[in-house]
């Protein structure tokens, strides 16, 4: 048999350990919503992206249509060209029609066709997701390794010229505009 106080530390141990699996179960509950919340938040936010994106390559000045057809063209060669490029990428439809369709094919990942490349867009985007996905591991990696490692030192010199240099740095390389780089 026991002595007292050890059951008394025994029993305190095991509430403790409850409270702690309680705590992690609650958690885990709340992660779990969280997740399931921005994963259901992000619904409306990639469908008023599209929606902008649509109506912005409306809105854009000129005729996208009129650039795929040659302009030494006769006249009425070109019209019908351009009349049969409209109708084959949906062009003649009303706007909402248009965006309807646009908002249904990407639902189901049928990106249609290019009209420069005359491929399907889903065949060339399956083609270059391993370069891409390279390179942004890549690039991740390696901004990691500088980012740490100047983090680091900036810690450890903290309000010195090396942490001011460093802060500087990475200010600047936030700052500047991708095509500089």
């Amino acid at each position: 048999m026991l002595h007292r106080s050890t059951e008394t530390q025994i029993n305190r141990s095991r509430k403790a350990f409850r409270l702690i699996g309680n705590k992690q179960q609650n958690s885990v509950k709340a992660m779990s919503a969280y997740i399931i919340k921005r994963l259901l938040l992000a619904i409306p936010t990639i469908l008023g992206a599209v929606t902008i994106v649509f109506f912005a390559i409306h809105l854009a000045p000129g005729d996208p249509v009129a650039l795929f057809v040659p302009a030494d063209l006769p006249g009425g060669v070109r019209e019908d060209a351009v009349e049969e490029i409209r109708e084959r990428y949906g062009f003649d439809k009303p706007l909402y029609e248009q965006y309807f369709t646009y908002v249904g094919r990407m639902v189901r990942l049928d990106f249609g066709r290019s009209m420069r490349q005359r491929s399907s867009v889903a065949d060339d985007l399956r083609r270059r997701i391993l370069n891409t996905l390279q390179l942004g591991v890549a690039a991740l990696a390696v901004s990691a390794v500088i980012g740490i490692t100047f983090g680091a030192i900036a810690a450890v010199k903290k309000d010195s010229w090396l942490d001011n240099l460093v802060m500087f740095g990475a200010l600047f390389g936030v700052s500047m505009p991708n095509f500089w780089l």
